[in-house]
């Protein structure tokens, strides 16, 4: 009498266990990306008195040379473009080899979720430098994400119940990107828009995640997960593990959202302090000697009359229009920037120091 074992298969590295580690690879960083910009976008918004807007893409500042292009959406159709590619050529495969329907079908609908995805990213190529209608952007976004949960509604057909229970889970995911999306269309300015471009950004990291948690619990030989796959305690024990992931990932979104906002303080705090010399970044301009410290220089104020020994920042006065005055100082009828000079204590102004004292 011959005994059946129950085992794993091997770990497969082609178009299971790697095409799901690849597919949330791209959405975690993808995800981070969507928290990072909306956060840079916010205090952008806040610094220049304007209101916040919503937007599928957000555009890179460095290197100068990617300002104003639709860099993500590039990358992004590149992305669709290869994963129709691969899909298609598994899908081709499977009907030349196998001849598993059930196979071929699924990676029909991996072809189908990234075509989707390449429209959406075209259509922010589009969007970029056609903005019309307003927000369709956001609307196409939010129609590839309802075609992906319609896709993966019946991606469980014939499964078995963890495999469809993890799918699930995926599907809610997906739907809450779906209505995230929906909402920044609708709600798309000011106010608390900036709250759904967040939670885009975080529902896509959880897609990501998910993604790690179906390649390590249905393709990588696990045995306990293989061994009880129809047992009710491994349908709920998955469940517990999503609820943690949700956490965890709100936590790390939440954090990386605190970091850029910091980040963007910083360097905005940074832009007004002294430089070396005595410069003050957009309201000052250097008129001291380099031996003097940053931490030694106070912005002046009016009225002032600088030492003998310290850095004079120059600070641009608008003179006033009027009739030449009697001492033949230079006249002109349009009002003129004046740079006054720096006085001294002991010698009067600039133009009266005794001769062979320092410039």
């Amino acid at each position: 009498m011959s005994v059946v074992v129950d085992t794993p298969p091997n770990i497969q590295w082609d178009g299971q266990f790697g095409g799901h580690v690849a597919a949330g690879l791209i959405q975690v960083i993808w995800g981070t990306w969507w928290i990072m910009g909306p956060a840079w976008r916010e205090h952008q918004s806040e610094r220049k008195g304007k209101p916040f807007r919503c937007t599928t893409a957000y555009n890179l500042e460095w290197p100068r040379w990617c300002r104003g292009k639709p860099i993500e959406g590039v990358v992004l159709t590149i992305l669709g473009v290869v994963g129709v590619i691969i899909c298609s050529f598994l899908a081709k495969r499977n009907i030349d080899g196998s001849g598993d329907l059930l196979v071929t079908i699924d990676d029909l609908s991996h072809v189908s979720m990234f075509f989707f995805y390449g429209v959406s990213a075209v259509t922010t190529i589009i969007y970029q430098y056609h903005p019309h209608p307003p927000r369709i952007d956001l609307i196409i976004l939010a129609f590839c994400c309802y075609m992906q949960v319609l896709l993966l509604y019946h991606h469980v057909e014939g499964r078995n119940p963890l495999d469809g229970r993890m799918h699930e889970l995926h599907l809610l995911v997906v739907l809450a990107t779906g209505i995230a999306a929906t909402c920044e269309a609708i709600w798309y300015q000011g106010g608390l828009s900036w709250m759904f471009s967040f939670a885009r950004g975080w529902t896509l990291v959880l897609q990501g995640i998910w993604w790690f948690q179906e390649a390590v619990s249905l393709y990588a030989g696990w045995e306990w997960w293989y061994r009880n796959r129809y047992k009710q305690y491994s349908l709920d024990l998955i469940s517990v593990i999503f609820t943690w992931w949700w956490f965890l990932t709100l936590i790390y979104s939440v954090l990386v959202r605190l970091a850029v906002k910091w980040y963007a303080k910083r360097r905005d705090g940074r832009a007004a302090e002294p430089l070396e010399g005595g410069s003050y970044m957009s309201e000052y301009s250097s008129y001291a000697p380099s031996n003097h410290t940053a931490a030694s220089l106070q912005p002046p104020k009016p009225g002032d009359r600088a030492p003998y020994d310290a850095p004079y920042p120059i600070v641009m006065e608008m003179a006033p229009v009027g009739p030449a005055p009697s001492n033949n100082t230079p006249f002109s009828p349009i009002t003129y920037p004046v740079i006054p000079q720096p006085q001294y204590p002991e010698y009067g102004n600039l133009h009266h120091r005794p001769v062979g004292d320092r410039a």
